[in-house]
């Protein structure tokens, strides 16, 4: 979903917190109790996406809980997640909750109901938020327990001053440059990235199974886009920096040989401002989840949060407040970073597939490639011919033609 503000939280099993971070001592009623966990932000003039979901049981063990089809896992990601045991993989449900009723809150106030267009999925519009206003996610389960946020201010981000790119090696670094306010600052980031895709054959002709016959295409299909609206988020502070500007600070790396530049690439980043709170809490999460494991392994009774239910019981999670957002374009084409990705094109030896209807080759997942009466029929590989199987899309955006290439960074 274009503009939508969306957060993937990773929880982990901790053991130790880290010193800066104050130790929330569980008071959940039982260690057997799922925990609510939600994810997701507030942020002015946008859309914005929280999810909600049960976790494991605090405290529980990994040997006791259900184990299902790794295979089944792999085709329904959504629904069953990976926990990590420490000489076996356990494959645990993961339920999203749903017919709650949610809405984005301010104490003076203003509400903002949220939609559930998907099992524990809500969204909502934002208007421009109230910079001296305080605003908080209100949750309302079905059983009547009321869920709410610690209600906060936006906070307004740094303006991007510059965004970038070098290519270091194989890799190509992109970062950005910001506004110095003079201050401790917490920063997160977000991007939106578009790549144009082209496959080696162009096919004039299709198979079509209902008609059972060779049509023409209506539109060629050997030139798309992807579009990713978010990537994981990346979150620092400017300590390191004398509390000054961030120069060049890097966000993220690209293989030169990614598909993403087999044409052009286009990023646009986003960038905002978060809590000390929010930041270390981020922290934390990154930090046991590239050590320890999964998304929801059984936790611990100690975890930072905002979340607390009217009882006093705490869910998981840290919805932040977001005001102003500073963005910045990135496109680095082909030839700037020397990318060798590339398509090979291939047909279908005709004696594969002799013998059979046109009905039985396309079944086997081959598609017309060309449709000649003295030639016959050629058969190929469906990346071959349309950019769909790896996710393209035809519609080219409205300002693709119109991109001009950032020069690398001396």
């Amino acid at each position: 979903m274009k503009g939508l503000k969306y957060i993937v939280i990773l929880l982990t099993s901790v053991f130790l917190m880290p010193s800066c971070i104050d130790e929330y001592h569980g008071d959940w009623e039982s260690v057997n109790e799922r925990v609510l966990v939600v994810s997701g932000s507030i942020e002015s003039e946008n859309s914005c996406e929280f999810i909600l979901r049960r976790s494991n049981p605090i405290n529980g063990d990994i040997n006791s809980l259900p184990s299902y089809d790794y295979d089944s896992w792999l085709s329904a990601p959504s629904s069953t997640d990976v926990a990590q045991g420490s000489n076996k993989r356990a494959y645990v449900i993961n339920d999203f909750v749903s017919h709650a009723v949610v809405a984005v809150e301010s104490e003076s106030g203003a509400r903002y109901e949220c939609e559930e267009y998907q099992d524990g999925h809500y969204v909502v519009s934002l208007d421009k938020l109230d910079p001296d206003d305080k605003y908080f996610l209100r949750i309302v389960l079905s059983d009547g327990e009321e869920y709410t946020s610690t209600p906060m201010k936006p906070l307004d981000a740094p303006e991007i001053v510059s965004a970038g790119w070098k290519k270091e090696g194989s890799d190509v670094h992109l970062n950005v440059t910001t506004e110095d306010l003079h201050e401790p600052t917490y920063f997160s980031w977000d991007y939106y990235d578009v790549w144009e895709v082209v496959t080696p054959m162009q096919a004039r002709v299709k198979y079509d199974p209902e008609e059972n016959r060779i049509v023409a295409v209506s539109q060629y299909t050997n030139r798309g886009w992807i579009e990713v609206a978010k990537h994981p988020r990346v979150v620092s502070d400017n300590k390191n920096y004398g509390y000054g500007a961030l120069k060049k600070y890097p966000l993220y790396k690209i293989d030169k040989d990614d598909q993403r530049f087999q044409v052009k690439y286009y990023t646009r980043i986003r960038q905002m401002s978060i809590s000390r709170e929010e930041y270390e809490y981020n922290n934390l999460i990154l930090l046991y989840n590239s050590q320890m494991g999964g998304l929801f392994t059984p936790m611990p009774s100690e975890l930072p949060t905002n979340i607390r239910s009217a009882k006093g019981k705490r869910g998981v999670g840290y919805i932040g407040v977001r005001g102003k957002v500073s963005e910045a374009v990135v496109c680095i084409g082909r030839g700037q970073v020397g990318c060798t990705y590339y398509i090979k094109g291939e047909t279908i030896p005709s004696k594969w597939i002799e013998g059979l209807s046109n009905f039985d080759i396309y079944n086997l997942g081959y598609r017309v490639f060309e449709d000649d009466i003295m030639k016959g029929t050629t058969w190929t590989y469906p990346y071959c011919i349309d950019v769909a199987y790896f996710g393209a899309s035809l519609r080219k955006p409205s300002f693709w033609d119109d991109l001009k290439l950032t020069p690398e960074d001396e």
